[in-house]
């Protein structure tokens, strides 16, 4: 399992929301670098999303209106998933911004994740990113 098994149930504009609230969690600090949109465009080919979507992906967004949409969209299974991944990109620079957690937390009190269930996967995802530091280190990979 390589954590992305959940895309394949995703429909084309569920991908495009997961992105696009990703997005708006990257911006959180005020700009998007130039290594936050690598990221986001090797996410966009790991969900498998043609390029002619990406005027949508990078379309202006209101956060209340793409809450909105997830509550609408998503069911609990693909809520989790989509938390689990804002986490991830929360994670991801070794700092999780008071913006970010409130963030966070506003997507998932709007989609009826339990602040406890928003913990337990916090921690599975510092522990998948601790195990992929140890892993690169123990085999010598350039960071």
């Amino acid at each position: 399992m390589d954590g992305f098994e959940y895309v394949a149930t995703l429909s084309i504009e569920e991908k495009i929301l997961f992105l696009r609230l990703i997005i708006k969690i990257i911006s959180e600090d005020g700009e998007i670098d130039k290594y936050e949109r690598q990221f986001i465009r090797n996410l966009a080919k790991q969900y498998q999303i043609p390029a002619e979507y990406a005027e949508q992906i990078n379309a202006p967004s209101n956060f209340e209106e793409l809450v909105k949409e997830a509550q609408e969209t998503l069911d609990r299974k693909k809520s989790l998933y989509l938390i689990k991944e804002l986490l991830a990109v929360a994670n991801t620079d070794n700092e999780f911004s008071e913006d970010e957690v409130e963030f966070v937390v506003k997507v998932s009190e709007k989609l009826g994740i339990e602040s406890e269930k928003v913990v337990e996967l916090n921690q599975l995802v510092l522990d998948r990113l601790n195990w992929l530091k140890r892993y690169r280190r123990a085999l010598e990979i350039d960071e």
